[in-house]
């Protein structure tokens, strides 16, 4: 049996983001295919060692572990001794680096606890975890960047793009294996990485929901999922400023995610924060819409809404990643008024809304339906 450790520094079972689903779905293959995971995680917040019970009682995993952005003060001298002058002296890269020297030494420890036949390490920012050959015991190292770390960070003070693309190079260097989510990265990432590093394009992948749609009258027009970042909320500000009042009065929208706390109260516009599963939410709705100005990757919230054959109206940024730009079951539009109209057309004019229900479910079939996508993952682990 194949054994695999899987760093991903959030709750995958706090569904909130498109990145979890990534994991999740991840989760299942691994169970699917018999592959044995320990997974490890950072200790926060929202995953506290409470939740490595509920997160076992799945079936994903093995063995899961949470590590500390620092020890316990309890022990003065400990700390000190064991953390304090230490992380001082460590040696560790100011530039997409989230790893620190407890985090490195709590890592380290569960590494000469197991051997592994491929450890996987989500984000360029924890690249750190992975520093010697030494302690992997002949292990495939895989980073999956899930973004293009240099693209999110353009908005940060002091930003030097030449610093930041190098070191997101160099981190990427150090791996055996590199996964891009989108073919736009996988371009970058293959032109630039050294040539005996692996570089593939591992899509975002879901079971498509096609059934699942209800034929009957929907609760909702427009469903609009966001979490709460200052690219969706630019996005969200642009929408409900410039388009909402373009739109017909009665249209009922859905906002779900925490992009709900960053905007106002509007007539027939319902906020859910949080809800534990997207599932009936997109299945009660007509159209989703995806504003969408600045970012990099995959935009997870466009594919989860063609999983379900789902109409998306979005700007130029928000199909950025997706395989084809045309006959994708997207509406591209960038100013308001031809935004708003586009999903007025969709909800009034029943041909024009089936033929892109059927673009969005042929394309999404195509590439990035679960069944055609876990062939690629078995070539990964070499599984017959």
């Amino acid at each position: 049996m194949k054994k695999i450790l899987l760093f991903f520094p959030e709750n995958p079972l706090k569904q909130d983001s498109g990145n979890k689903t990534r994991v999740v779905e991840l989760l299942k293959y691994y169970k699917d295919r018999g592959i044995s995971v320990d997974f490890v995680s950072m200790q926060d917040k929202d995953f506290q060692p409470h939740d490595l019970d509920k997160l076992r009682e799945t079936g994903w995993v093995e063995n899961a572990y949470l590590i500390k952005r620092k020890p316990s003060k309890a022990n003065l001298f400990s700390y000190l001794f064991g953390f304090k002058i230490p992380a001082v002296l460590y040696n560790r890269s100011k530039v997409l680096n989230f790893v620190t020297y407890n985090l490195k030494k709590e890592f380290d420890a569960i590494l000469l606890q197991h051997q592994y036949d491929f450890i996987i390490i989500s984000y360029v920012g924890w690249a750190n975890l992975i520093d010697s050959k030494s302690s992997l015991k002949g292990a495939r190292t895989i980073i999956d960047t899930h973004d293009f770390a240099t693209v999110q960070a353009k908005n940060q003070k002091q930003f030097d793009l030449g610093r930041y693309f190098n070191d997101e190079i160099g981190k990427l260097n150090r791996f055996d294996e590199v996964w891009a989510i989108s073919g736009d990265e996988f371009f970058v990432f293959n032109q630039f990485v050294n040539s005996e590093v692996t570089v593939r394009l591992v899509p975002f992948v879901l079971p498509n929901h096609f059934n699942d749609l209800q034929q009957s009258d929907k609760t909702f027009d427009l469903i609009y999922v966001a979490s709460d970042n200052s690219h969706n909320r630019q996005a969200a500000k642009w929408f409900f400023d410039q388009v909402y009042p373009l739109l017909d009065s009665n249209i009922r929208i859905h906002v779900i995610g925490k992009i709900g706390s960053a905007i106002g109260v509007y007539p027939n516009v319902e906020k859910s924060l949080y809800l534990p599963d997207l599932d009936g939410a997109y299945a009660q709705s007509k159209v989703a819409i995806c504003p969408m100005f600045s970012g990099s990757g995959l935009k997870i919230k466009v594919i989860e809404a063609l999983s379900f054959g789902l109409p998306v109206v979005t700007n130029t940024r928000g199909i950025d990643g997706l395989s084809n730009k045309t006959n994708n079951g997207c509406v591209v539009e960038n100013q308001p008024a031809r935004f708003a109209s586009a999903i007025q057309k969709l909800l009034t004019d029943v041909q024009y809304y089936q033929t892109f229900c059927s673009e969005a479910k042929t394309f999404y079939s195509n590439h990035y339906d679960a069944g055609v996508n876990y062939r690629q993952w078995d070539e990964i682990y070499s599984l017959e």
